[in-house]
């Protein structure tokens, strides 16, 4: 049943898509300083805009693609290509979502810690928003071994992975163990 799993998580990107704007936005308000950001972030933080494009659409439509394929829908003349995409894809997805997750403050800004009851409430409702993003990080990642998608040990059947491949696999296998790690922190 990974195909229910697949559908429940692209429709959970599709929700935090479109609650992007007002995080960036947000985000932007606080003036980073985008020479202080790495990698894609670094991207993001100079063209906001480039965020759906370049991370949640390509990663959208290769779950799509996915779920069409384990119907009998579509076929793939190379496998281990749509594997070797859905790698770089999640890899750029696991990377915004650690970013986004570690700064939930944009997505429900406090107010004035003397307003004690928004204060509290905006708090709640940061650590629920980052708690989501967690979540649905390890199960596009496949960190959860109850479930059906485990995207991480699929790749791992991806034949002559080239070396940039072989680190990005590596980076989201330490991602299950921070998530872990994470998650027995609370």
């Amino acid at each position: 049943m990974d195909i229910k799993e697949v559908e429940n998580i692209r429709d959970n990107i599709l929700w935090l898509e479109k609650r992007i704007p007002n995080f960036i936005n947000n985000w932007k308000i606080s003036r980073p300083n985008c020479e202080y950001q790495t990698g894609l972030i670094k991207e993001i933080c100079y063209n906001p805009q480039s965020l759906s494009p370049t991370v949640f659409e390509p990663l959208i439509k290769w779950l799509f693609d996915y779920e069409l394929n384990r119907e009998g829908k579509l076929q793939f003349q190379q496998l281990d290509n749509f594997l070797k995409a859905g790698l770089y894809r999640i890899y750029r997805f696991v990377m915004v979502s650690e970013f986004i997750s570690q700064n939930s403050q944009f997505y429900a800004p406090s107010p004035d810690p003397s307003q004690f009851s928004a204060y509290a409430k905006s708090k709640k409702t940061q650590n629920e928003f980052s708690d989501f993003v967690d979540t649905l990080t390890s199960k596009i990642i496949g960190c959860n071994k109850q479930l059906n998608f485990l995207f991480i040990d699929l790749s791992k059947t991806i034949k002559n992975l080239p070396e940039d491949l072989r680190k990005v696999q590596n980076y989201l296998e330490n991602q299950c163990v921070s998530l872990k790690l994470k998650d027995l922190r609370k």
